[in-house]
């Protein structure tokens, strides 16, 4: 019980930081987003789950700085973001995979999440 307890508590705080992370990438405001995953890296970064859900901050962050328009967080659209969702929520759920993949892929269906829940006119320029 105490397990499920503290797992809850490390999601909870992860997505504090991430509400401030996601906007900023959906934004293109690299630099920001830059400062903002430094901090989190600074406070957190204690178990695995920790640092799958980082891991995967620090490849989304790297991703949209790629001159390539075929990385795969530059393909997501509106009409893929409910496939998506429910693929990474089964994914960070599943107790096959280790904590690590299970942050990781948590990570994931939160960005899915602030992007579906964000105006399509947030977007603008990288920086």
């Amino acid at each position: 019980m105490k397990k499920k307890r503290l797992e809850k508590s490390l999601v909870r705080n992860m997505r504090l930081y991430a509400n401030r992370f996601f906007p900023l990438l959906v934004q293109r405001k690299l630099t920001a987003a830059d400062k903002v995953l430094e901090n989190i890296m600074k406070d957190v970064k204690t178990t695995d789950w920790q640092r799958g859900y980082i891991n995967s901050l620090e490849g989304m962050l790297l991703a949209l700085r790629s001159k390539d328009r075929y990385v795969f967080i530059k393909t997501i659209t509106p009409e893929s973001m409910g496939k998506l969702n429910k693929e990474f929520y089964q994914q960070s759920r599943n107790k096959l995979l280790a904590d690590f993949d299970r942050g990781f892929f948590t990570a994931w269906n939160d960005y899915v999440q602030v992007l579906k829940n964000l105006p399509v006119s947030e977007e603008s320029g990288e920086d």
